[in-house]
């Protein structure tokens, strides 16, 4: 049995296959995939870093998963090819500034990433949106806003 679920981590969420084609529910179940697998090694440095952060705002989440998304994975993929958009990938990851932020950020994105791959800009646009407004959600209604 955990054999099994090491092989589906290793076949569905570390790897940098393109997802060519997917349904909205199975995008949704590798989405809570993705996040919880990410959350594992991330959650104790998030935990011991304990440093207030700027919560953001709906119209800076707005405008800013586009605009990450066509600096980091649009033009990368467009003028440098599937490499590009991998190490653009990690570079996005590396300006999250906290260790905790960037485990979160290299694991979770490579949804996003293989989805870009794929040719499912939307649906990654989408999925990025999704998450970023969930978290938005979540720090709105129980976060502490740095003073």
């Amino acid at each position: 049995m955990i054999g099994e679920i090491v092989k589906w981590i290793a076949e569905n969420i570390f790897t940098l296959d393109p997802i060519t084609s997917i349904t909205i529910k199975d995008l949704f179940i590798l989405y809570l995939a993705y996040f919880l697998i990410a959350l594992l090694p991330a959650l104790p440095f998030i935990i011991i870093t304990k440093k207030k952060r700027k919560n953001i705002t709906l119209p800076e989440i707005l405008l800013g998963v586009p605009l990450e998304d066509a600096l980091f994975r649009y033009l990368p993929l467009t003028l440098l090819g599937n490499q590009g958009a991998i190490y653009a990938h990690f570079i996005w990851a590396l300006l999250h500034n906290r260790i905790g932020t960037i485990i979160f950020v290299v694991i979770h994105g490579l949804l996003d990433l293989r989805l870009w791959l794929g040719g499912l800009w939307v649906e990654a646009v989408f999925i990025h949106l999704f998450h970023d407004l969930v978290l938005f959600v979540i720090t709105k209604n129980f976060g502490e806003e740095e003073s």
